[in-house]
């Protein structure tokens, strides 16, 4: 958990160790935090604006995933490339990636994501009905009307037409 209440260097240096112990651990309570720590980085060094670096971790977030999670923790790995990608400004690489997830049921996440996608790629009529069911979803969420009220205000915003 320190590395998630520390920023910067130190929360690196505290997901990078609990990475360790995770590995090396014989229990596999223990083992199967490495995807979760994983994720952890690459959040941290997105936060960071080191996006190359965050996108590594996802990635070996989505593969552990991949080998030892069940398929809602694969999706949402993979959304987490998908986020960076954009950041990366990688556009069509990240669509790609939201329009698989798109077919499964989901929290408003990937529907933002899309929404936010398309908006910069200059299509914001398209965007729309992504915002409105991001709204839709999202704003049903007791944290996010607590932590997030901006954020909600914009989807609704954006999924309306002027």
């Amino acid at each position: 958990m320190l590395g998630i209440v520390t920023t910067g260097d130190e929360s690196v240096d505290w997901n990078e160790k609990a990475i360790k112990m995770a590995q090396k651990s014989k229990d596999l309570r223990t083992h199967k935090w490495q995807g979760s720590l994983l994720n952890n980085l690459g959040w941290t060094y997105h936060d960071s604006g080191k996006f190359s670096l965050a996108l590594t971790k996802f990635q070996e977030a989505f593969d552990y995933q991949k080998q030892h999670g069940d398929p809602k923790s694969v999706r949402i790995a993979n959304w987490a490339i998908a986020r960076c990608l954009r950041s990366l400004k990688r556009y069509d690489d990240a669509l790609a990636i939201q329009r698989e997830l798109i077919k499964y049921p989901e929290q408003g996440y990937v529907s933002e994501e899309l929404g936010e996608l398309l908006l910069v790629t200059h299509r914001q009529e398209e965007a729309k009905p992504h915002f409105k069911k991001a709204y839709e979803l999202l704003s049903q969420d007791i944290w996010l009307q607590s932590n997030e009220k901006g954020r909600l205000e914009r989807l609704k915003r954006l999924s309306d037409d002027p």
